[in-house]
């Protein structure tokens, strides 16, 4: 082979031109930094759940007309009230403290209605037939035993069994969706709720939020808290391992540009185009930057090898920028394709998330390749030519030397390694809940799943019915609903149940007699019948059944609402007068779970793509079609022995934070292909052929070093997230240092161990 290749002359070339224009260059860079970063002044941000299924999706559109007929399903703030002893919120003086809380809140500006079983009202027991009522308090529901307080209406929705803990629904103006505002609005109530708890307090009672709002505006709250907290932490801990290496302020400033500058421009081209900063996008604010910083430390020790050698510095620059930038194009193609590849998911989220990362990923070339050399120009001669050799010289000539003296030795290792974690891969299960977002301790945790365990459920799944009033109105119907409802309450995990088959049998609208709308109306001061009878002019024109259930897995959710859907749709066309009502089964859970659990399959599909492209860029780069081995294994290795790890941590793995280990793998193959760029220059070298062996050695002595540095202050980097509040931010810490780490070990092991057997093949075969 020829020691120059095309694309080193021509990247020589493009650099050496860049040096001789240096100050209109750097100009002309700055400009166009400038006017791309800007954007990011327009950039919002979007956690909504409507970003996995996107707008213009027939289920999203039912959930916006449903949500249009009803209002929005997920505007219910649970206010928690409990006490120690059981029946101590039926207590009058409890009634009273809860009554005036309600009263406060429905005072604020955001708040529609506030449900609480303090003004809550059931008819009269004295007189039953005068249809009058009288609220809990004057009831005196205190003088009941608590074993009969489960036969009232609002329990479990709104009251315990045992009468220790009520919820007070807060339905909001607005839907939670828009986490922002969320966040804003509840921190007002918060303070309207404060001023009340001293009340509560006196009377040994203590005050909780839950609910799906709840849970956003925690998971905001912690989402800002981590990202000021570690993203510092991780940057300062990569330059301090930076400062170590090169002892130098340039080599801790010019990869601290390199890593940050593609983040900027990201961001403001995001804000031109209107892109959102949401839930999965936040991670390019941890993972773009370290794919960048890498490429500019591979530089880095690239330049200083060459001053070292004797060149000068502008010389240097060139050949460091011409060399490294072909292994940094190699790796950009890689990983931008492989993010690229997620533009052919389902989910807009994981579209939108892999296109704008391969965009990034572009963008950190461009900066190593441009502004990079740029900024080594401005280094003295002489603080260039004293760095010395980055550390890690004997660790990596120890992992070379045993790989190619042991070859086969180490491949059985690592099958052995491989074969353990594939048995604990089959372990890791794939799924998603709500209050996943936060920390089993976090207080709105710990409230909503006392929701799920001692009242109504956190979730609600929707059953809206709409046709015809005639039909809607129907005795039969109302019937068969009533059944169902009774159906859903005798299912496991069904916490609560709420529908128009219920209220029209209490009020006897099954049998014969005045109108619905009549005995509708006679219900009204005690029943919630605009929650579930949709009337216009006195007719029904739409019915509602909300079955609420607890927040336990999102494959599980989804898996009821089918097997319910079916068990409606059965008992409907099973009515004797034949029926065209219209069936929507819906609400924000079940579609926002439906996008999560269609991730899983997205993501497969996008990893096929991925080793699609790492193959064809390593038989690229080695020129031998039985590179397949070489490329698979020091690469698969990592991200099965990182999605393995998940079981040490509980065994569940968010499909979201499966996103990383595509990330990873692009990571993983940078490093990879750094060497196999170095040991094809090592055995070019000159226009004479090298053996295998000593060619390694050689590569890995520089790249090596260069690949063992990044990795463990990327990876320490990111492992500083498994101290976040935040359980996709500590997923995300364990999976990236995991296969960092686990990749850097491959690469130093197997990857040699994998080239010395290719290299005896070849020469047997040309023996032959």
């Amino acid at each position: 082979m020829p020691p120059r290749q095309a694309t080193p002359s021509l990247l020589a070339s493009f650099v050496r031109w860049l040096l001789g224009r240096r100050g209109p260059a750097l100009a002309v860079l700055s400009v166009f930094v400038a006017v791309v970063a800007a954007g990011a002044l327009r950039t919002r941000v979007d956690f909504s759940s409507t970003a996995f299924y996107g707008q213009g999706d027939a289920q999203a559109e039912g959930l916006e007309g449903f949500r249009e007929r009803w209002g929005a399903d997920d505007a219910e703030l649970l206010v928690l009230v409990s006490g120690e002893a059981p029946g101590a919120v039926v207590q009058p003086e409890a009634l009273a403290a809860l009554a005036e809380l309600a009263t406060s809140l429905e005072g604020q500006h955001s708040v529609r209605r506030v449900t609480d079983i303090a003004r809550a009202r059931l008819p009269d027991p004295l007189r039953p037939r005068s249809g009058q009522t009288k609220t809990v308090a004057e009831l005196g529901l205190h003088r009941l035993p608590v074993a009969e307080l489960d036969a009232l209406p609002f329990v479990p929705e709104l009251l315990s069994e045992d009468g220790a803990l009520t919820a007070m629904v807060v339905e909001l103006e607005f839907s939670s969706d828009d986490v922002v505002r969320t966040h804003a609005e509840l921190a007002a109530l918060e303070r309207a709720l404060a001023s009340q708890d001293a009340a509560l307090e006196g009377l040994g009672l203590r005050r909780e939020l839950a609910g799906v709002p709840a849970i956003r505006a925690s998971f905001l709250d912690l989402l800002i808290h981590d990202q000021l907290r570690l993203v510092p932490a991780m940057l300062g801990l990569i330059g301090l391992v930076l400062f170590a290496a090169f002892r130098r302020v340039h080599g801790v400033l010019i990869p601290a540009l390199a890593a940050a500058l593609p983040v900027v421009m990201l961001v403001g081209v995001m804000g031109w185009l209107g892109e959102p900063i949401g839930l999965l996008n936040q991670a390019y604010f941890t993972l773009l930057p370290v794919i960048a910083v890498a490429d500019a430390i591979h530089l880095l020790a690239r330049f200083h090898g060459e001053r070292r050698a004797g060149r000068g510095r502008d010389e240097a620059i060139v050949e460091a920028s011409a060399r490294v930038g072909l292994a940094c194009l190699l790796t950009t193609v890689t990983t931008a394709a492989g993010l690229a590849s997620l533009g052919l998911a389902r989910m807009p989220i994981l579209v939108h998330f892999g296109l704008y990362a391969a965009l990034g990923v572009g963008l950190a070339f461009v900066v190593v390749v441009t502004i990079v050399p740029l900024l080594l120009s401005f280094v003295g001669e002489q603080a260039s030519a004293e760095v010395g050799e980055l550390p890690g010289g004997r660790v990596v000539g120890a992992c070379v030397g045993a790989a190619c003296r042991r070859p086969w030795a180490v491949l059985g290792a690592t099958a052995l390694v491989m074969a353990l974690a594939g048995w604990g891969a089959t372990r890791v299960r794939i799924d998603n809940t709500l209050t996943s977002l936060l920390d089993d301790a976090n207080p709105t945790t710990r409230a909503s799943a006392r929701v799920d365990r001692e009242l109504g459920g956190t979730l609600g799944l929707e059953f809206e019915l709409r046709g015809a009033p005639e039909q809607l109105e129907d005795p039969r119907l109302l019937g068969a609903l009533a059944d169902f409802e009774g159906w859903l309450r005798a299912r496991e995990g069904v916490r609560s149940v709420a529908g128009p088959g219920g209220l029209a049998a209490g009020a006897g609208a099954l049998g014969a007699g005045p109108s619905l709308d009549a005995k509708l109306r006679a219900l009204e001061p005690f029943a919630p019948v605009d929650r579930h009878f949709l009337r216009e002019d006195g007719r029904v024109t739409a019915l509602r059944v909300r079955a609420g259930l607890p927040d336990a897995s999102g494959q599980a959710f989804v898996a009821f609402a089918a097997e319910a859907e079916a068990e409606l749709r059965g008992r409907l066309a099973s009515l004797e007068a034949p029926t065209d009502v219209e069936l929507q089964v819906t609400g924000t859970p079940l579609l926002a779970y439906r996008g999560v659990n269609r991730i899983t399959a997205d993501l497969r599909r996008s990893f096929a793509g991925v080793f699609l492209v790492v193959l064809l860029t390593f038989a690229l780069v080695l020129r031998d079609p039985r590179v397949l081995g070489v490329a698979l294994l020091p690469n698969f290795a990592p991200l099965l022995v990182g999605y393995a790890s998940v079981v040490f941590v509980g065994g569940v793995l968010d499909p979201l934070a499966a996103v990383i280990l595509t990330l990873g793998l692009g990571v993983a193959v940078d490093d990879s292909l750094h060497v196999l760029v170095r040991v094809r220059e090592a055995r070019a070298s000159e226009g004479a052929a090298v053996p295998m062996d000593a060619a390694l050695r050689e590569a890995l002595d520089h790249s090596g070093r260069a690949v063992w540095l990044t990795s463990l202050a990327l990876g320490g980097g990111l492992a500083l997230n498994l101290f976040a509040s935040f359980p996709p931010l500590q997923m995300l810490g364990l999976l990236g240092a995991v296969v960092i780490l686990v990749a850097l070990l491959a690469d130093l092991t197997v990857l040699p161990a994998l080239l010395i057997l290719l290299e005896g093949r070849r020469a047997r075969a040309e023996e032959a």
